[in-house]
This record gives C-alpha cells, structure tokens and sequence, in this order.
C-alpha cells in the first residue's frame, strides 16, 4: 500500500475504535479479541519508529503473552476488550535487538518464528544466499540484502527464551509447503520442531506456515500441520476470538516503517475486511484437514 494511502486511512482508526467499543458493549457473550501483530526484520533506520508504534500501542491497548493467547483461544481465559500480541517471523537478529530494546522494558513478551536452516547458516557463512533463495525468492540481488537480515545465532534465541518470550516453527527452510514431497513436508514440520525443542529445552506448539497467504496452504498441508502442532498462524488479517480455531490464527503484518496513525488502522481491523473471503476459507479447510 503506497505512502499516501497510508497517511490518508491512518487517521480513521479513531472511528474505528468507537464502533468497536460500541458493539462490545452491546455483547453479551464474552467480548475479548486478540489483534496479532506480525514484524519481520527491524532496520536500524526504524528501530525509532518501532519505538513510537509500540510506545502508541501500550498506551492504548494491553499486550498479553503467547501463553496468554493459548489459554484465551482454548476458552481458558476470558479478556474484555482488545489485546495484542507480537510475533516476529523468520528469526532475524535485528528482531532480537528490537525487542531487548523495546519490548523488555514494556514488560512484552512476543513470539518469534525461526526458520531452523537459517539460524544455522549464520554459522556457514551462506547467510545472504540462503535468505536470497528461501525468503526472498530470488527477487532483487543477493548483496542487496542488508544488515537488518542477518539471522539470530542459537545463543540469541536462548537468551530471548531467557527473557521471556517464545521461540516456534517457521519451518526448517522456508518452503512453499504446498509444493513440497511428503519427505520434505515432514522435514518442514516435523525436524523443524525436535531441532528447536534441542537446541533450546522448550516444548514447540505453534506453527506459521511461510508466506502465509491462503495460496500457500492446502488441506493436505493443513492435516499435516495439525499432526504436529496445536496452533497454526497465518498472514491472512483479522482478529481472533475466544472460538477461533487454534489452526485458523490470524495476524496484522505491519511494517516497522509505517506511521503510528496507520498502525492503529490496522490494529482496529480497518484492512481485515478485504481478508474476510480468505479468512473463511481458511477457516473450512483447518475443519475439514482436522477430521
């Protein structure tokens, strides 16, 4: 979505967050939503503005834990109102700058999401290769791929483990699930788990497939997951509730570049309308690949 646009709907949230507050009121059933907020690298260039978003979203919003989270979906633990929750995707360092820099002294606990291969290539050298192939596709230049890209070492995730946060599946090299052999989605989901559960002594219950759009899962894929996991997350926006099945978990992909007005847009559902299409179809193919 280009700049303008940004700056021109950032100031609509306001309305937004009325209308919500309004219908909440008028529920008589438990009213509590879950916004997840999804980051991927924070460049130094905007670690300020990550600031500012985070800054401008605890003023307005509680942050819950990804333990919290479970419990609500599970129907454990009752919220009222909206709450949010962070995950970062890929496993990049400068998202583990960002949050000892940010998140710890807020108090947020956020959930990262490490592609296993990656974290091990820090080690080889191959680095910006593999993130040039597996997370970007081949687009652009491999020496394009700046700084804020470099993966986390297995020390980085154990001192985020350490300081609260969760560590889950992005999958062991971030493949197109859809496309792979039975050997190589096992591989995605299956290694990728016991490595972590390994390298950091935690058990690992989450999963966000890659790319995460309703292209890149299926419902051979979906069943595979649910084999292995317990919760499942995807790119497809809009919010979670208390019934919201553990496999259909939606998020709000954010930029750390974008103004603070546009994150409270997005944080108030205004994009998750052009999502609902999608979000539904997710929502049949997790029922029908837990049957």
């Amino acid at each position: 979505m280009s700049k303008n646009i940004r700056h021109i709907l950032g100031p609509i949230w306001p309305a937004l967050s009325a209308r919500r507050k309004i219908f909440s009121g008028l529920n008589t059933t438990s009213s509590g939503e879950v916004n997840i907020l999804l980051y991927h690298a924070i460049p130094e260039q905007n670690l300020l503005q990550f600031q500012k978003q985070i800054a401008s979203l605890s003023s307005r919003y509680q942050f819950i834990t990804p333990d919290q989270f479970h419990s609500f979906i599970d129907g454990e633990l009752d919220l009222d109102g909206l709450h949010l929750l962070i995950t970062f995707d890929d496993g990049f360092l400068s998202s583990k700058l960002a949050a000892e820099q940010v998140l710890n002294p807020h108090g947020i606990k956020a959930l990262f999401f490490v592609v296993v291969d990656y974290i091990d290539s820090a080690t080889t050298g191959n680095w910006q290769e593999f993130a040039h192939r597996n997370l970007f596709e081949g687009m652009g230049s491999r020496e394009a791929i700046g700084p804020e890209y470099f993966p986390s070492s297995w020390k980085d995730l154990a001192d985020l483990r350490d300081d609260g946060h969760s560590i889950a599946s992005h999958g062991m090299s971030h493949a197109h699930l859809t496309k792979a052999e039975p050997r190589e989605l096992a591989r995605e989901l299956g290694e990728s788990a016991r490595v972590l559960q390994r390298e950091l002594g935690v058990p690992v219950t989450d999963f966000a497939f890659p790319y995460g759009s309703l292209e890149n899962i299926s419902l051979d894929v979906m069943s595979a997951i649910c084999e292995t996991y317990q919760y499942c997350y995807s790119g497809i926006r809009g919010r979670n509730r208390r019934n919201t099945l553990p496999m259909t978990i939606l998020r709000e992909s954010i930029s750390p570049a974008d103004p603070v007005s546009y994150v409270n847009f997005q944080t108030e559902n205004g994009l998750a309308p052009l999502y609902a299409k999608r979000a539904k179809a997710l929502l049949q193919m997790a029922t029908d690949g837990a049957r």
